[in-house]
């Protein structure tokens, strides 16, 4: 079955279908959009009253454009409830809530066991039931296979299981949801070949793999792999500044080996709601199975000193500008864990921010796409970058670009400030010697 010709083979298009998106967030939104536009007839579930309202209303959303929306919605291919009644009627039905992380950076499993207790209880006999959610490994089998069978359903014959996890890029202009290759597993056979169906009807190639637990696993692992590359590189970067040489300088003369070496660039932290997420839900899977995950664990430490390092970086500079941290007023730009998006879960900006203010100085923050970021509870506010301190950047001791977007004008903020600390090294085609890289 697992054949590379077969694996391979181009799957003719599905009749359309009934399909029930459980989560209309960053992951399942954009999937919904996807299927709908595949020609299913799609209904998106969610508990937000307010984002089925603006969904159903054809408003931008969950990072979706509202050009994405609204034909779909005008033309009845989607639509948005919350009545979990749509999952009754749905031949297919694909899980895509948000599985995060608590206080303690512990995996809360709360929504996606109370999505699936909800499934199970409204699910009709030969459905298909596609879990999409980053899970600990065994949580497909653990919340629908096991308890189905349990109940007299009997998987692969009353009720078929497949596990086929997101791979969604926000912010990519390159790769989405029909144009990158999707992983299926099913709980038996007949459950593959259902969920390796469904998922080529609206992916250019649906890729099938051993068992639910490989596809589980292989899903964390394409994330934990970048996560303990660009700590490595973080902590790369510390050194570097001690020997006084540039860490970006280092990777990309290390990059000319034409085998066995993959790039990746330091920064401040590590964003978004997938690469400092995944790691912890591997580590968790690790603990259930009586083991320890060091280099995870190291991981985290490196990247965890990365605020730290920031600061020490931006008080030397500030030294040599006669000025110390305490009182100095500094602005933050770039609040999104990414370039060009409004997204700001995760983002080391908040760490940052909390580093420069315990030492002393006065923050203001900045971002042209997102409205603000909440650090310690509170909402701090974008303010403009042309306005005088303290409602702008004009006359503030330094910026610190924790995200380069796109849309700001670098070299006006180099010339607003007493210097820039860029700590992607993203600008130096901007020609400034106020702005420094990390």
């Amino acid at each position: 079955m697992f054949d590379s010709e077969i694996e391979r083979k181009a799957v003719s298009p599905a009749p359309s279908k009934r399909v029930c998106v459980i989560g209309l967030g960053f992951a399942g939104l954009p999937t919904a959009t996807a299927i709908a536009a595949a020609g299913h007839r799609t209904t998106g579930l969610d508990i937000d009253a307010a984002k089925v309202a603006s969904i159903n209303a054809g408003h931008a959303t969950s990072g979706i454009p509202a050009a994405a929306i609204t034909t779909l919605i005008d033309d009845g291919s989607l639509i948005a409830t919350t009545d979990a009644a749509a999952i009754a009627r749905a031949e297919v039905i694909l899980i895509s809530v948000p599985t995060p992380i608590d206080s303690e950076g512990r995996p809360n499993e709360v929504p996606v066991e109370r999505a699936c207790e909800t499934v199970l209880e409204h699910v009709s006999d030969g459905a298909l039931i596609v879990m999409q959610c980053t899970v600990v490994p065994g949580s497909t089998r653990r919340l629908l296979v096991d308890p189905l069978n349990a109940a007299g359903r009997k998987v692969g014959e009353d009720i078929f299981v497949a596990f086929s996890p997101e791979r969604i890029n926000p912010g990519d202009a390159v790769f989405n949801v029909s144009n990158t290759t999707k992983l299926v597993a099913g709980a038996t056979d007949a459950c593959l070949e259902r969920g390796r169906e469904f998922v080529a009807s609206f992916v250019s190639t649906a890729m099938p793999v051993a068992s639910l637990e490989t596809a589980e696993l292989a899903k964390l692992v394409e994330n934990t792999f970048r996560f303990i590359n660009i700590s490595f590189v973080n902590e790369l970067a510390v050194l570097c500044d001690r020997f006084g040489v540039n860490a970006w300088d280092v990777i990309r003369a290390a990059e000319t080996k034409p085998f066995a070496f993959m790039a990746h660039f330091p920064g401040p932290g590590i964003g978004g709601d997938c690469i400092p997420v995944s790691p912890r839900y591997l580590q968790a899977a690790a603990e259930r199975k009586g083991l320890v995950s060091d280099v995870i664990a190291a991981s985290f430490r490196a990247t965890g000193r990365m605020a730290g390092h920031v600061s020490d970086r931006l008080a030397a500079l500030l030294a040599e500008r006669g000025r110390v941290m305490t009182g100095a007023r500094v602005i933050v730009v770039g609040l999104a864990y990414k370039p060009d998006i409004a997204d700001t879960r995760h983002s080391p900006a908040v760490a940052v921010i909390r580093e420069l203010e315990s030492r002393g100085a006065e923050v203001v923050v900045h971002d042209p796409l997102a409205t603000g970021i909440i650090v310690n509870g509170v909402l701090r506010p974008s303010m403009p970058l042309d306005r005088v301190w303290p409602a702008g950047a004009v006359g503030a001791d330094a910026a610190v670009v924790i995200t380069p977007h796109s849309s700001i004008d670098y070299s006006a903020l180099a010339g607003r400030v007493g210097v820039v600390l860029d700590t992607r090294n993203a600008l130096g085609w901007v020609g400034s010697d106020r702005i420094v890289s990390l």
